[in-house]
């Protein structure tokens, strides 16, 4: 096995990344999904070694459901939560390696479930949840929040 120097991230899930990059993947060509673009309704790319969501999942037009947890997530890139917004209404992912909210998630007007795990913030600013008009089912799991602002009470469907 091929053993990659590990940079000075701070959670240790991200460390053991570096050293496994050789096994778990941490890119999607964006054309990874060519001829199955309107079929995938739902994607789970939990326990690998992703940092951003990767372009390639960008063209999965029919895309509802959509699953990265345990991965070292620094950002969402917002050209493909743009895309994803109009289709994805469930959408699971873990912020323990980021450091700070993400506003991409505005973009995800059909979410009706939200799962968050890891927020290593103790609050969230009152636009947190900005647009979410459909989110039906928020959770969050092992966080750091330590007050409940107002974000909360955009979310009218709850």
């Amino acid at each position: 096995m091929t053993h990659f120097p590990c940079s000075s991230r701070s959670t240790a899930l991200a460390s053991l990344c570096c050293w496994l990059t050789i096994i778990f993947p941490t890119y999607i060509a964006d054309n990874a999904f060519r001829g199955m673009e309107g079929r995938i309704t739902s994607l789970n790319l939990s326990c690998d070694c992703f940092t951003t969501l990767p372009v390639g999942v960008g063209v999965l037009y029919k895309l509802r459901a959509f699953q990265i947890l345990d991965n070292p997530l620094q950002n969402l890139n917002e050209d493909v939560i743009a895309i994803l917004g109009q289709t994805l209404t469930n959408f699971y992912f873990d912020m323990a390696s980021m450091q700070n909210w993400r506003t991409e998630l505005h973009f995800l007007r059909e979410l009706e479930d939200l799962y968050i795990r890891n927020i290593p913030f103790e609050q969230l600013s009152t636009s947190a949840f900005y647009g979410l008009n459909n989110l039906r089912s928020l959770t969050i799991d092992h966080s750091l929040l330590r007050k409940i602002s107002t974000a909360y009470c955009d979310l009218k469907k709850l």
